[in-house]
């Protein structure tokens, strides 16, 4: 059995929260979710860790949606994350990345266009610094929010690294 050999089940609990969400199984991989984010607080993980888990299930909240959970969800396991990366910028870059770009998406979709551009150009930011543009991919990376046509030229060419912008200023990937 896996969980007799792993001291923490969080991560298999969010791996099967994902696996039953692309399966339909809403509220199993909700309690999944809810479980991972309860074993990573009680067992003190590092707080990139217990953001994670707070990110999945906020994105799950909004799935089910239930907006203001999602909101707090978001928005909590996102500061927790950012917290561990003030401290090591080394540490886990790439669930940040994906982490805001979730959280851009989200907004995008509960109709806040301001914070959901501001997330995404964040995302994209650390993604070039972080030389990480492959966690741009996807869903999230398609639908970042990027600078407006109107704002200075030269931070349109540093964003073009991650996509160019519509006539709307939504900023897609170039493939």
């Amino acid at each position: 059995m896996l969980c007799r050999h792993v001291q923490s089940r969080s991560g298999y609990l969010a791996i099967r929260g994902s696996v039953l969400l692309k399966l339909g199984r809403v509220s199993d991989a909700m309690a999944d979710y809810e479980a991972a984010v309860t074993e990573r607080v009680e067992q003190g993980d590092l707080a990139s860790s217990q953001g994670e888990a707070w990110v999945e299930l906020g994105w799950e909240h909004l799935r089910a949606l239930q907006v203001t959970k999602a909101r707090y969800a978001l928005q909590h396991g996102l500061d927790l994350m950012r917290q561990d990366f003030q401290r090591n910028p080394a540490l886990r870059p790439d669930f940040l990345i994906r982490a805001l770009m979730k959280h851009a998406l989200a907004f995008a979709l509960m109709l806040d266009f301001k914070k959901a551009r501001m997330r995404a150009q964040e995302g994209c930011r650390l993604a070039r610094e972080r030389v990480a543009s492959d966690q741009l991919s996807g869903i999230r990376g398609r639908c970042a929010i990027g600078l407006r046509d109107s704002e200075q030229s030269s931070r349109r060419r540093s964003i073009a690294k991650c996509g160019t912008p519509d006539e709307r200023g939504l900023l897609f990937p170039v493939y």
